[in-house]
């Protein structure tokens, strides 16, 4: 279907996205998906929050003023490897950047999360867009949920946190990603760091300025620094409702 460009063997549905299979038990595989397959999975991923949020009680919803931390990832547009017929070939993580259940899709979650979309899109080395997201989560101090799509990603998170949160703090502190050797060696747009810049200092302005600053960031050292007790993700933001993430084809 892909090499040879035959159509309608699958399915009579336009393929809008061939979403790259990991390789891990051999060649990658490319796999069709049309914007009706698209908007199933962003409905059922969409419907397992909602139950995860009606199961809790009423006092745990999130308030107004907070934010949820989704890890996610993407790149623009014009950066993604095209078919023969130009349609878009990636991971089904950065699908989001190509395509939209509705116009505004991008800007809502930029609005409820922690970063804006656009600046996800601008890194294209995966390791440090997860260090930059999280340096944005950390900052927030009222993060309602937390979430990533497969439970290896989702615990290899906290073992970032657990590991940089000292280079994470001085990157808070100065509101400047210079700090991370991550950023200096796979963002050397510097234009483009300081947009980064500006969005962190922008958060802590929100929050109350240096003074919130210097009051987050010693929370984070205190409870990063306690090792071997549970909870980190409950203690880094007390009113956390919920984590989530999948395992294989179950939502937890």
């Amino acid at each position: 279907m892909v090499d040879g460009g035959e159509k309608n063997l699958l399915t009579s549905d336009k393929i809008v996205y061939y979403a790259s299979s990991s390789g891990t038990t051999g060649k990658v595989k490319l796999l069709p998906i049309t914007l009706a397959m698209f908007k199933h999975t962003m409905k059922l991923f969409r419907l397992g929050q909602i139950a995860v949020w009606r199961s809790l009680p009423a006092s745990s919803y999130p308030l107004h003023q907070q934010r949820a931390f989704s890890l996610q990832s993407g790149k623009r547009s014009n950066a993604f490897f095209r078919s023969k017929d130009g349609i878009p070939i990636g991971p089904f993580s950065q699908s989001f950047s190509v395509l939209s259940v509705f116009p505004g899709l991008k800007l809502l979650s930029t609005c409820v999360g922690v970063i804006n979309y656009e600046l996800i899109e601008g890194i294209s080395d995966f390791e440090t867009s997860r260090f930059v997201q999280l340096v944005f989560a950390l900052t927030v101090k009222d993060i309602s949920h937390y979430s990533a799509t497969f439970a290896s990603s989702f615990l290899h998170t906290i073992k970032v946190i657990e590991n940089n949160f000292e280079e994470m703090c001085l990157c808070i502190s100065s509101n400047d990603f210079n700090h991370s050797s991550l950023v200096q060696e796979n963002i050397p747009d510097i234009k483009f760091r300081a947009k980064l810049n500006q969005a962190l200092e922008n958060i802590i302005l929100e929050y109350g300025g240096s003074s919130y600053g210097s009051e987050r960031i010693h929370h984070i050292r205190r409870e990063c620094l306690k090792k071997n007790i549970p909870g980190l993700l409950h203690r880094l933001w007390p009113q956390l409702g919920f984590v989530s993430t999948s395992i294989g084809s179950s939502f937890v």
